[in-house]
């Protein structure tokens, strides 16, 4: 009756007029009758119950109950009436789905099928056997695990206790007496929850919590006090009656339930198409992109200016075309399918942007075909053209090489000083200069294959043109040696030269002795690399003498048979320098190999240092405990800790390179062994450390990515939902302004007009509200309030005459207020 802000006092009393009884039939049934009776006078009373009667006579069948016994206030009949009222439209109104095989639906009635439901519902859970509708009830397990059977949040089943009904001490002896409830001995006081007194104390008992939680987040109004329900023989009809109560709320519970999710299914198909409208078009740009850049690509005629590189272009172009081309040609199948099934829906037909049709894409596909063909074209003209270049470099470096060591050949002639002893000697030699200058074509051939390849562009065509242009000079040089040779006198002055030459090539020999004996290796990176420097410097130097001694020694030869004084004397000197020389290049070995020691056992430090402190500085970052404060940040911090783990897998190989030293350096004996052993192991364990860190630290943002996710999806649910309410609310909005314009007349006319306006009935006005399931019970109070209930059908409707306008403008106000919550929840929400 709060529906219509009606209370009843005393219960026998209060229905002797009629008109509660004919508002209660009202809202429990749904029909209309008529405007009652004033109920003063007797007879007005007798006429408003007899019309209860004569339409309860319609539904159910009942003996012995006149309109006198309740004008009367019989008590015996007035509650037999209302347990009828309650059979037939709170319990018969049950159905139960019954297993074919097991059950037989024609030997069920309203009664057993509210027992079997909760059984159904309470079975499985601890101290709680559903067998009727009194004594099963009493420890009130029975209420609390219902409700924890749909709404698990609201109770904490394991913290119940199954002897503390109402929170008084439970008396053992009654629990003992009574064959209906079980008694568990070994649960006394170590059930799951009761830690402490003070927790006991506060706790009602299993009867109270579970009713007052179905009054404050169910709605479902208190019918029962637990001193009643804690009784040896509770009464079956009461509590029959607030079991329904919990069934049909369950039931509407479960129906909005099903309708929320009919509602997303068909969000979620809306979101499945559009997003394979975006992976389409998303797949014709990446496919329109790819075939212009390789249009561009293809067309490019730059082209490497070797076999080698020409071969490569090949190679490049046969995988393009075995491995890059298929999947995109696949793409292009798959793009063709999903427009096929965009325009095969039911829905309106999908047009594809400008410039990404199918016509579009093949299009683009015949010009990546034609740029195919001249690319193969064009690669095989100028591999053939290189091919030839090749072949004839190659020709060149034969010819080369012959004349080459031709030249040198006759340049060690020339440069002979033997002049003979006779006059037929000096003829023969004359021959044979005369015979070298008729070689001059041979040197012409070499020069014009030479410009032939520079003027190609033959890709070594510089060093071609360089050796053609040192083979010139070589030979103008054998031409010019051969007009002098007439010329020169044979002499001291060449000998004289040896000498100082030779006394030259000991004095730096002495002086390089003194640097590499040095035991200065450096001590510290910096310092080795400068001594390796220097040292390098010396062996350049080194290389220098080697070929003066080189050159010496060739000119010595023709010394070696000479009867003349000094010419012993100059072999005499020369095989000591041979012998210095040797020296000094050994020494120069060992002086470089200690070195290059030294220099990797520094580099090895340094690398070792540089690679503590990076570990360091990982190990730092990826013990960091943000999981960001939404999905967005923490996928940020996921893709930043991939980024990390992809660093450190670049690291490893320098890693194992820095081992690799160290272990080398240890097995060579190295004097700081002792410490590249410790550098060693403590890398390898700073490696362990941030292997783990780093895995623990995926744990956790996978972990925290999943909880956002969830929460994402809660969110959107709630969205979707509280959207659903904004049709309404806007139709409330119209009422109310409508309302309280009708409002501000005091005739009944402006009521009647302003219900007009919204083509409303002048004797009743009905407004639906669609249901929703709300986890708070606020807003249920808020329905209730207003003047709106809730039927069978899950629509909340409100009745009210016109003829009374003040109740009239009221329900209107509470309908207002009621919108103006719904907006202020529909603000929160987003």
């Amino acid at each position: 009756m709060s529906v219509i802000n009606l209370t009843i006092g005393d219960l026998f009393s209060d229905l002797c007029d009629g008109k509660i009884l004919m508002n209660l039939l009202v809202i429990i049934s749904g029909e209309m009758f008529g405007r009652p009776n004033r109920g003063v006078l007797r007879v007005q009373k007798m006429e408003n119950v007899s019309r209860c009667l004569q339409f309860l006579a319609t539904k159910v069948t009942f003996e012995n109950i006149g309109a006198e016994d309740i004008v009367d206030g019989n008590p015996t009949l007035i509650l037999g009436l209302i347990w009828t009222i309650i059979l037939r439209f709170q319990i018969q109104e049950i159905t139960i789905e019954l297993d074919d095989q097991k059950e037989h639906p024609d030997k069920i009635n309203a009664k057993d099928a509210l027992l079997l439901w909760c059984q159904r519902k309470t079975n499985g859970y601890r101290g709680v056997k559903i067998d009727n509708f009194s004594t099963s009830w009493r420890n009130g397990l029975g209420f609390n695990a219902l409700i924890h059977a749909h709404c698990p949040e609201l109770v904490d089943y394991n913290t119940l206790n199954p002897n503390d009904h109402i929170g008084d001490d439970y008396d053992d002896e009654d629990c003992d007496n009574d064959d209906d409830v079980d008694c568990d001995d070994d649960y006394d006081n170590n059930y799951i929850g009761v830690e402490d007194e003070d927790t006991c104390d506060d706790y009602d008992g299993n009867l109270n919590n579970a009713f007052i939680i179905a009054e404050e987040k169910l709605g479902i109004k208190k019918l029962l006090d637990a001193e009643d329900v804690d009784v040896s023989r509770p009464d079956d009809k009461s509590i029959m009656t607030y079991v329904a109560s919990y069934y049909h709320f369950f039931s509407r519970m479960k129906s909005q339930m099903t309708d929320s999710k009919r509602i997303n299914n068909v969000l979620a198909n809306l979101m499945d198409i559009k997003r394979d409208e975006d992976d389409y078009e998303c797949l014709v740009s990446n496919l329109l992109e790819w075939i212009n850049l390789k249009i561009f690509k293809l067309n490019n005629r730059t082209f490497p200016n070797s076999v080698e590189g020409v071969t490569k272009e090949m190679n490049d172009f046969t995988n393009y075309r075995l491995v890059e081309k298929p999947p995109k040609f696949v793409s292009m199948m798959m793009m063709m399918m999903m427009e096929a099934k965009l325009k095969s829906g039911q829905k309106k037909m999908y047009t594809p942007p400008e410039g990404k049709l199918i016509r579009d894409v093949e299009s683009a596909w015949l010009r990546l075909e034609r740029a195919e063909h001249d690319r193969e074209l064009a690669l095989r003209e100028e591999l053939i053209r290189q091919e030839r270049l090749k072949q004839l470099a190659e020709k060149f470096e034969k010819k080369a090489i012959l004349r080459e060591s031709w030249l040198n050949d006759m340049t060690r002639i020339v440069s002979d000083q033997t002049f003979g002893n006779n006059t037929a000697q000096v003829e023969a030699a004359l021959k044979k200069h005369e015979a070298i200058t008729a070689d001059r074509d041979r040197f012409i051939t070499l020069s014009s294959i030479a410009q032939e390849l520079y003027q190609e562009n033959y890709h070594g065509r510089q060093p071609v043109k360089e050796r053609e242009q040192q083979i010139i000079t070589k030979w103008r040089h054998l031409l010019e040696l051969l007009e002098k040779k007439k010329k020169v006198l044979h002499g001291f002055s060449e000998m004289l030269d040896l000498f100082r030459e030779l006394e030259s090539i000991s004095q730096e020999l002495r002086d390089m002795e003194f640097a590499l004996q040095s035991e200065d290796h450096g001590r510290h990176l910096v310092g080795t690399q400068d001594l390796l420097q220097k040292h390098s410097l010396i062996e350049g130097q080194l290389n220098g003498l080697a070929e003066r001694v080189k050159r010496l020694n060739q000119r010595s030869l023709p010394y070696k048979k000479s009867l003349h004084p000094e010419a012993q004397l100059l072999q005499q000197r020369i095989e000591p320098l041979n012998k210095e020389f040797e020296n000094i290049q050994h020494l120069c070995q060992i002086r470089r190999a200690k070195l290059e020691e030294c220099l990797r056992y520094y580099q090895f430090v340094q690398d070792s240092e540089e690679q503590e402190t990076w570990l360091v500085e990982m190990s730092g970052l990826a013990q960091s405990q943000d999981v960001g404060k939404d999905l967005a940040s923490c996928m940020m911090l996921m893709r930043r800790h991939e980024a990390l783990e992809q660093e450190i897998s670049a690291r490893i190989p320098d890693s194992e390179r820095i081992y690799k030293v160290g272990e080398q350096l240890i097995l060579n004996n190295h004097p700081s062994k002792r410490d590249t052993e410790a550098r060693v192991r403590r890398l390898k364990g700073l490696w362990n450390e941030l292997k783990e860190i780093v895995k623990k630290r995926r744990l956790l943002l996978e972990d925290a990515a999943e909880s956002h996710q969830n929460l994402l999806q809660r969110h959107i649910r709630l969205d979707g939902e509280i959207k659903s309410f904004e049709q309404d609310i806007y139709r409330l909005d119209q009422l109310a302004a409508l309302m309280t314009k009708a409002s501000s007349s005091s005739s009944a006319a402006a009521a009647n007009s302003a219900a007009s306006a919204l083509k409303i009935p002048a004797t009743s006005t009905k407004l639906t509200v669609p249901s929703q399931q709300v986890a708070n019970g606020d807003y249920v109070g808020a329905l209730n309030g207003g003047g709106v209930a809730v039927d069978g059908d899950e629509e909340e409707v409100l009745e009210e005459t016109a003829d009374v306008p003040y109740e009239y403008e009221k329900n209107l106000l509470g309908r207002l207020n009621l919108n103006k919550r719904f907006k202020k929840r529909f603000k929160i929400c987003q």
